[in-house]
């Protein structure tokens, strides 16, 4: 009878590289280089290392998922007090981080997806990313330049009109009075509604929120209101970027000289003041004569099934007429230089 050697089990792929990543991160965060580190991020801390890179004054981790987060879970705490003069840390998503007393001289900082809470010894970062943190209170952060605080409990921002760019996307923040000084504004659903006091911001996102007046945000450069109870653009006439998607307005014969135009979603039929526009989007509108656009750089029509005749388009480099249902024939369209159909 011949006996059957079963092979030698072979040793999990995986088993032996989390253990030499444990090696990795445990020189690296215990030597002498990190102090003249500038960049170390333990992004995912809960995933492998999948790019392990060193060089002068730079040190990147980017972690894959792995099974064992003991390490790293154990270790944190103690090892950071070690990091020297580290100028950029990506923590996000590391449960673990709460208390941030020991980050007080870092200058970029990325903390979103942790538990923080207490963002007082962070008063000194210059880029502070603390998007779905437990942070209520935002008060000392008012000379952060990039301040991220998107689904925070932060209501009351009084104190961030120095701000340079701030984000507040999804807060309950109701009151952006403040904010008139801020270079970068997202108040993307949020419970603003009066945005008078907003007409000298750079960038202004107000998507998804329940603003309808908007005659002050004439001198905005790029302004968002996607999503919003607007009906009457005619004050915009001198925004550079405008965004009015899935709005009631219907009249945009004040806006032929919006560079970046998107009216996707609108009530809008009547488009012959937008042929200045350099970029026009009029997804799934109601549009059906698009006779004035032949001198449009990019055009976006998308869905717009009651539009039959492209003859004068011929001359837009980039064009798209998918699910145009009434468009049968596009012989006309030979010299366009980017067609999508």
């Amino acid at each position: 009878m011949n006996s059957y050697r079963y092979p030698k089990r072979r040793a999990h792929p995986l088993s032996e590289y989390s253990l030499r990543i444990q090696q990795i991160l445990d020189f690296v965060i215990t030597s002498s280089l990190l102090t003249n580190g500038e960049v170390l991020s333990l992004a995912h801390s809960n995933k492998l290392v999948r790019q392990f890179m060193i060089r002068k004054k730079m040190i990147i981790f980017n972690l894959k998922r792995f099974w064992s987060k003991k390490y790293l879970k154990t270790n944190f705490s103690r090892k950071v007090k070690s990091i020297g003069t580290v100028q950029s840390l990506d923590l996000s998503f590391y449960q673990e981080v709460r208390d941030v007393s020991c980050l007080i001289n870092i200058e970029q900082l990325s903390l979103r997806h942790t538990r923080v809470k207490d963002a007082t010894p962070l008063a000194n970062a210059r880029f502070l990313d603390l998007s779905a943190t437990l942070v209520d209170d935002a008060s000392v952060l008012g000379k952060v330049h990039t301040l991220d605080l998107s689904f925070t409990q932060v209501i009351d921002v009084s104190l961030l009109g120095c701000v340079h760019n701030l984000c507040l996307f999804g807060t309950d923040v109701a009151d952006a009075s403040r904010l008139g000084n801020v270079h970068t504004l997202n108040l993307s659903d949020t419970n603003v509604t009066d945005v008078s006091s907003l007409g000298n911001v750079h960038s202004l996102d107000l998507s998804f929120t329940q603003v309808s007046s908007v005659s002050s945000l004439g001198s905005v450069h790029i302004l968002n209101l996607s999503g919003t109870n607007v009906t009457n653009a005619s004050s915009l006439a001198g925004v550079y970027d405008l965004d009015l998607c899935d709005t009631q307005v219907s009249d945009v014969s004040a806006l032929g000289h919006v560079h970046t135009l998107k009216l996707d979603g609108t009530l809008v039929t009547d488009v012959s003041a937008l042929g200045a526009v350099h970029f026009l989007s009029l997804s799934r509108t109601l549009v059906v004569n698009v006779s004035a656009l032949g001198t449009v750089h990019t055009l976006n029509l998308a869905g717009c099934k009651r539009i039959t005749d492209i003859h004068s388009l011929g001359n837009v480099h980039t064009l798209n007429i998918m699910f145009c249902e009434g468009i049968t024939d596009r012989s006309s369209l030979v010299k366009v230089h980017t067609l999508f159909f």
